[in-house]
């Protein structure tokens, strides 16, 4: 593939650009009007080019300039996925500024803390709703920013507030060659050292840390992600994660966008089937809660159908989920079976594939730990599934199973420009040129996590098999020590936990204690599902999560796991709660990682009392 830009050859990542400006204006000045972006808004399909996007980035940064945007100003961006992000990100970028990124779904005392933290001068927002929420925050700061929308809205103007914007009166008049040639002159400026942008962790445990990323930290990352997934011009990418989300952007943005793969925007998680079946994308990001929830409705979807039909696809599934386990477990198949399992993906992989777009031929996980399970499911239907891990720190990929070399289980290999050591305590320690410049304004927190030999702490705990491959045991702080000093995972045991279809997420606990309990999220749909086909119960419109049937069917699932466990490992005792784990209610992220310490004080109580009796 050449990724040799058309303006000059200057690189220090290997892919022909020093920064994202430079690597964007080069490849739109090769693919011009070739498709790029592409979302459906409402009922029209809407799609853009690489010469409308680049026109729409010069025309925002030199708004930027004209407000006294100086270099290294930052400015926030909170938005729903698609190209009003995209653009507000390069535009910010190509005036010289510095992208800080705001979930969409984080609090307002999370937003007014970023935004004071960050220094952010300038604000954009994707939609009124979102220009309310940073206009709120601007009642706990001092000076607060400048807002501006990113598309006007028909059917509500921005409120009449000093320093807010419609987009239109934002951007003003078209800009002038002089204008543009002066914006050329700051994108040509940048360094592979300059900051890109600041983006604050999810806060699993309290108020985030801004991670400085410069410009050469993302690009080399991308450089080493490229090399490994293979993306191409060819390939079309779904964007389903946050923008705001490192993995996303840089692996899901940055990263196809330098190598000239057009970009579809999913909507929504209630739209994404549909989305799906629109995009037909060939690669996307996921997280493996996404993984879980396609596997868990299709294996439901089996269950439910009747008749001969039935029965065949559910031969189907078990012939092709028997045959790929006795391959990774290196088990030798007969003739027979081979033949009966190449039949059985005939029935039913192109029927599942197709529920998926009918060309995906990679997802690419990260952000939490994949189920072995999940994984030999895609894989036996023909959907292959890399599971990688990576920090936002990192910028964020550090290593990533390789296609055709999956050792399911490991997070894979570290990518070719990073260098991976175990510490004495087990600890993965990470050095090479996409690993951060700091944590903003905390020098002190930086010095705990970057030794002096340029290695970052990780937080994680793992090992490295003989051919390199990496495996996480748990996070370090999160090792539950029981009263009996055994070392447990709790991600170990949650994992398997969320395997059965009825629990959505969980939270195990029991540092110091004689035994683990668990503090469970229903999946509402699938129980539902569950108490209709097998009659557990009569029921109304909602479920009454206390009757003693439905607290047997979750005891039941508990069983289950606890019979593949260690008995220090089993869970005793549990509570299912009534109203799911969301991320507006604190309980999990944005990137669907649960939120240990938060469940911990939110249910002190009820922990309290699942430790106070005595186990079996």
């Amino acid at each position: 593939m050449d990724l040799t830009l058309a303006r000059d050859s200057r690189s220090a990542s290997g892919l022909g650009a020093d920064t994202i400006p430079h690597a964007f204006f080069g490849m739109a000045a090769e693919k011009r009007n070739s498709l790029v972006f592409r979302k459906r808004c409402s009922r029209e399909l809407v799609e853009f080019t690489w010469s409308e996007v680049q026109a729409r980035v010069l025309h925002l940064a030199v708004a930027l300039v004209r407000r006294d945007l100086a270099p290294g100003d930052r400015v926030g961006v909170i938005a729903d996925n698609g190209p009003d992000w995209a653009v507000a990100d390069l535009a910010i970028q190509s005036a010289g500024g510095v992208v800080v990124p705001l979930y969409s779904t984080s609090s307002r005392e999370q937003i007014a803390h970023i935004l004071a933290d960050a220094g952010v001068a300038f604000c954009f927002a994707g939609s009124p709703r979102y220009l309310e929420r940073v206009l709120a925050c601007r009642e706990d700061l001092d000076p607060g920013p400048d807002i501006a929308l990113l598309a006007d809205a028909a059917t509500k103007a921005p409120p009449a507030a000093s320093g807010v914007y419609s987009s239109s009166a934002f951007l003003g008049e078209t800009p002038s060659s002089r204008e543009l040639r002066d914006l050329e002159a700051r994108w040509q400026a940048l360094t592979p050292d300059d900051l890109s942008s600041i983006i604050f962790t999810s806060g699993t445990t309290g108020l985030p840390k801004g991670v400085c990323l410069s410009h050469g930290n993302i690009l080399t990352n991308i450089e080493g992600g490229l090399r490994l997934y293979q993306i191409s011009p060819d390939d079309l990418m779904l964007s389903i994660l946050p923008m705001s989300h490192s993995f996303e952007r840089t692996m899901g943005f940055y990263a196809p966008l330098i190598c000239g793969a057009p970009i579809h925007f999913a909507r929504s998680a209630g739209t994404l089937a549909k989305d799906m079946l629109e995009a037909r994308p060939t690669v996307a990001m996921v997280v493996p809660r996404f993984l879980e929830k396609v596997r868990q409705k299709i294996e439901v979807a089996f269950a439910e159908r009747q008749g001969l039909s039935g029965r065949i696809s559910r031969l189907a599934l078990d012939l092709r989920l028997s045959a790929t386990r006795s391959r990774i477990e290196g088990r030798e198949l007969s003739t027979l079976r081979r033949w009966a399992a190449s039949l059985a993906l005939g029935v039913i992989g192109k029927k599942v594939r197709e529920r998926l777009g009918g060309q995906v031929r990679l997802l690419i996980a990260g952000g939490a730990a994949l189920s072995q399970e999940v994984w030999i499911f895609f894989e036996a239907i023909g959907i292959h599934v890399l599971e990688g891990y990576g920090l936002t720190e990192c910028a964020p990929v550090i290593s990533c199973n390789p296609p055709g070399a999956v050792k399911p289980g490991s997070v894979g290999t570290p990518l070719d420009n990073l260098e991976i050591k175990i510490a004495d305590d087990g600890e993965i320690l990470v050095k090479g040129p996409c690993v951060m410049q700091g944590y903003h304004n905390k020098p002190d927190d930086t010095a705990l996590v970057i030794n002096r030999e340029g290695f970052l702490h990780t937080g994680d705990v793992g090992h490295l098999d003989s051919d390199g491959y990496l495996y996480i045991t748990d996070r370090k702080k999160d090792i539950i020590v029981n009263k009996a000093g055994k070392n447990i995972s709790p991600q170990f045991v949650e994992n398997k936990l969320t395997s059965s279809p009825l629990i959505d997420f969980a939270c195990v606990l029991g540092d110091g204690e004689n035994y683990l309990t668990a503090i469970l999220s229903p999946d509402l749909e699938s129980l539902k599902s569950h108490v209709k086909r097998d009659g557990a119960l009569s029921m109304g419109n909602d479920l009454d999560l206390t009757e003693p049937e439905i607290v047997g069917l979750f005891q039941g699932a508990i069983d289950r796991v606890n019979a593949s466990l260690a008995p220090y490992e089993r869970v005793f005792r549990f509570h299912v709660v009534p109203r799911p784990f969301s991320i507006d209610g604190g309980e999990i992220t944005s990137t669907l990682k649960v939120r240990r310490r938060f469940i911990q004080q939110k249910y002190a109580g009820t922990i309290a009392l699942l430790f106070k009796s005595k186990a079996r």
